[in-house]
């Protein structure tokens, strides 16, 4: 049973990155004086937000699956307990704290300028979140 849950929370995760992505591709192929760029940037700024929510919540119930305990309920403070557990590196935390970041400027996002900030980051997080998906396999 929890097998199958963590199972299912990848798929998710790994469904939240894969469109991420290719919603990423879409945004990056508008000119800036396209009728529906904007529409086409806050598409990718959701799915960014999307894929972030689902890969933190995908990790801290991989480390519940590994039998760690203790594990932080906040996203950074989850991305800090990988580190010490040796199931994230450093760069992989500098990378996924400035996702936070990110994800955090998202939801009081109000100006275009604030979205083309987070659109800049995203790149790297997203290919990021792929990565550790496939090194964190719920069969792993």
């Amino acid at each position: 049973m929890i097998k199958e849950k963590l199972s299912n929370r990848y798929d998710r995760a790994l469904a939240a990155s894969t469109n991420s992505q290719r919603i990423y591709k879409a945004y990056r192929k508008k000119d800036k004086v396209d009728v529906d760029y904007e529409i086409f940037s806050t598409a990718a700024v959701k799915a960014f937000e999307l894929a972030y929510e689902t890969f933190w919540k995908y990790l801290k119930f991989y480390m519940e699956y590994q039998g760690i305990l203790d594990i932080p309920s906040s996203p950074r403070a989850v991305f800090a307990f990988a580190l010490q557990h040796n199931i994230l590196n450093n760069h992989e935390v500098s990378i996924l704290d400035e996702a936070a970041r990110d994800r955090n400027l998202s939801s009081h996002m109000y100006a275009q300028e604030t979205a083309e900030e987070i659109l800049q980051d995203i790149p790297e997080a997203i290919q990021l979140f792929a990565l550790l998906l496939h090194k964190l396999t719920p069969d792993k």
